[in-house]
């Protein structure tokens, strides 16, 4: 059974400044599951340690982005985290920060990450595992439908 919750503008405030979100305060916002947040009923949200990051199928905000090659789409898309060979372009972020993975040819998010070091170390880095995989196309948050 989905457990809903219809937020008041004090909770979309409270939210909005706990997570640093821009949510416009007539929407309509759900709390689904305790887990997603739902607005004008697209799930734009999902809870991870605590925060709402945006899902891939919100605007995704100001999330700093990691370019990667097309070889690496697959694996990224079936839940993989990100090796330092896929990497073609970055923007600069530090460790431990929420990234989107764009897709090189189309330009699209395909995944969000938490960054395991900082784009500077990454750079630096010649292999290994750089990214880890969070929330990615064709997963649950994507397929959830409220």
């Amino acid at each position: 059974m989905v457990k809903l919750l219809t937020l008041s503008k004090k909770e979309i405030k409270k939210i909005n400044l706990e997570n640093n979100l821009n949510i416009n305060l007539k929407s309509l916002v759900k709390l689904i599951d305790d887990f997603y947040l739902s607005v004008d009923n697209n799930i734009l949200f999902f809870k991870y340690n605590n925060n709402f990051i945006p899902s891939l199928k919100s605007d995704l905000m100001n999330l700093k982005t990691v370019t990667i090659d097309m070889p690496a789409v697959p694996f990224i898309c079936k839940g993989a985290d990100l090796m330092k060979p896929g990497i073609v372009e970055l923007d600069d972020f530090e460790k431990d920060e929420f990234v989107a993975i764009i897709d090189e040819k189309n330009k699209k998010a395909i995944s969000i990450c938490i960054a395991l070091f900082s784009s500077n170390d990454i750079k630096n880095m010649s292999s290994g595992k750089v990214l880890k995989n969070i929330h990615h196309i064709g997963d649950k948050i994507w397929s959830f439908n409220n």
